[in-house]
């Protein structure tokens, strides 16, 4: 009996050593399945903080295209109102000038041609 007994303590003590095993197989595995699902959530966060920093970069670089788009409109509308400034003075200048000539003509004594004719000058 001895041998049986023996025999059922051997297929016992394998029995507990498999179980043994596969427990801290399990274990392990579960340990790696945290580790890769915790790998995996840091990656997606690293991804998501990745993408929010391209969104601002984006996001920053359209307000500088826009701020830049603003000013280049601002100085173009200066720089016609300038122009236009400009002309309008050139032409008041122009009418002023040609009104001043207008005015000296009406000034000067008018020759009359056939008081020179009558006289035979």
């Amino acid at each position: 009996m001895s041998e049986d007994e023996d025999r059922r303590r051997e297929e016992e003590e394998a029995k507990r050593k498999a179980f043994e095993a596969a427990r801290l197989k399990a274990l392990e595995d579960a340990d790696r399945l945290r580790r890769d699902r915790e790998a995996a959530e840091a990656a997606r966060r690293a991804q998501d903080e990745a993408d929010r920093l391209r969104r601002e970069r984006e996001a920053a670089e359209a307000a500088r295209r826009a701020a830049d788009e603003a000013e280049r409109r601002r100085q173009e509308e200066a720089d016609r109102r300038r122009k236009e400034d400009e002309d309008r003075r050139r032409r008041e200048e122009e009418e002023r000038r040609r009104r001043e000539e207008e005015e000296r003509r009406r000034q000067q004594p008018k020759v009359c041609i056939a008081f020179y004719s009558f006289f035979g000058f």
